[in-house]
């Protein structure tokens, strides 16, 4: 009986994790930060639509059959997340509900993968409290059903640091430069995003300068070195110049914002958007008992954490306006709260994870699921499109078109145009003979 129970508790819990996530799933792409599902959407639609020679693998906004542009390439970010959309539109269809299963999918892989990594290092009991926390953290909810780099990189991430952890344990030898799992997987996640290779110097962090990390960092250049090129094929060497100072505009301080604007901002996401206040509670406690944990979960946590912070602290400009960058702390923050949780009396930490996944519910509701208005203006655009226009006309704009649900959902081009008298204007395509 009690064996049997000790597979139902989790059991019931990625259950109730799954419940929370479910409402939406086929609506629109309405609430906060759904661009990244359109964006990666859109681009998943050209890459069937056009084929990969067309789209060059990367990301293509080009819409309705027009000619692509150059400017129609994205590659500030790499072309995987469309790649692995367009294999899942071309098997179920392309949908709302088939993009967030396809994240859903990665979330809850993440989600089961620290479940087990931190069951079999520490004990069941905080292996259940990080699965509680890490199911029900709202950041986790409602960023785990949303296509972005950040959601499909992290299951690789958790793979990575546990085989780096377990080889630790034994002590193990026979791969000097890194075992060739530990190799792939820092190529993968290196491939899906830039922001991936940090991984490597929050393993330094984490477990020192050893020399079994120098395959895995190997692995992260040339997958670099990869899509640098890529960029290079697409838009030259002017392309790879301007991703640099992409990168550095994304690094530094806009003007008028402050290093205590910037932590404030950190802060406010952490604990009224991501993680819920009670969170930091946990996390105070956890790392004041961190010399407590197994030594190789302490590693391992700590990586987590340096990979998390070096991501928002070396980007800090665009973190102030991605609150879900955050999204790299979930495990760390996860692990140190289910190590606090655990030193507390049994009765005190049940109701402090009744008051947690109150103030999740809350979070969801107010922050997540009814507030539906962030892109009303393209939406509007979209309306006046389908009812007006012809499928080559270009959409005239006065105010800034701030994502791709436009050009997703109306399948043509829009422009902004401030200089207008109406709202909306159409621009008809003058046919050559």
């Amino acid at each position: 009986m009690k064996k049997k129970l000790l597979i139902i508790i989790p059991v019931i819990i990625i259950l109730s994790a799954l419940l929370i996530r479910i409402p939406r799933l086929n609506s629109k792409f309405i609430g906060p930060n759904e661009s990244d599902n359109v964006m990666y959407s859109l681009a998943a639609r050209n890459n069937l639509r056009f084929g990969y020679l067309a789209t060059k693998a990367t990301n293509c906004f080009a819409v309705g059959t027009d000619e692509i542009k150059l400017d129609d390439y994205y590659t500030n970010h790499s072309g995987v997340l469309p790649i692995v959309l367009a294999g899942a539109f071309s098997i179920f269809g392309e949908s709302e509900s088939v993009t967030r299963i396809v994240a859903l999918l990665f979330s809850f892989s993440g989600i089961i993968l620290i479940y087990l990594m931190v069951k079999r290092r520490e004990n069941y009991l905080v292996g259940i409290f990080t699965l509680i926390l890490v199911s029900f953290f709202p950041i986790s909810a409602w960023y785990g059903k949303v296509a972005s780099h950040v959601v499909i990189i992290l299951p690789f991430a958790i793979l990575l640091l546990d085989s780096i952890g377990t080889n630790f344990e034994k002590d193990e030898m026979k791969w000097r430069y890194g075992t060739p799992l530990e190799i792939i997987l820092a190529f993968i996640i290196s491939m899906i995003d830039y922001g991936g290779t940090l991984i490597i110097p929050a393993l330094l962090l984490g477990f020192g300068f050893r020399r079994r990390f120098i395959g895995p960092a190997l692995a992260a250049a040339v997958a670099n070195l990869f899509l640098f090129l890529q960029v290079i094929y697409i838009k030259g060497f002017y392309g790879l110049i301007n991703l640099f100072i992409k990168a550095s505009h994304r690094m530094g301080i806009k003007e008028g914002l402050t290093w205590s604007d910037f932590l404030y901002s950190q802060f406010q996401y952490f604990s009224m958007n991501g993680f819920t206040p009670i969170v930091l509670l946990f996390l105070v406690i956890g790392i004041i008992f961190f010399g407590n944990m197994n030594k190789i979960m302490k590693r391992i946590s700590a990586s987590f954490a340096a990979w998390g912070l070096l991501y928002i602290f070396i980007f800090r400009e665009a973190a102030v306006v991605h609150d879900f960058w955050q999204y790299y702390l979930i495990p760390s923050v996860a692990i140190f709260s289910a190590n606090a949780l655990s030193r507390m009396p049994r009765w005190l930490a049940l109701i402090l994870l009744l008051i947690f996944m109150d103030q999740s519910v809350r979070i969801l509701n107010r922050r997540y699921y009814s507030d539906t208005g962030w892109y009303a203006y393209e939406f509007k655009a979209i309306k006046f499109a389908l009812e007006n226009a012809k499928d080559d006309d270009i959409i005239l704009c006065r105010k800034p078109v701030r994502s791709q649900h436009p050009a997703y959902y109306g399948d043509r081009r829009f422009q902004d145009a401030p200089y207008i008298e109406t709202e909306f204007a159409i621009l008809h395509k003058v046919s050559s003979r």
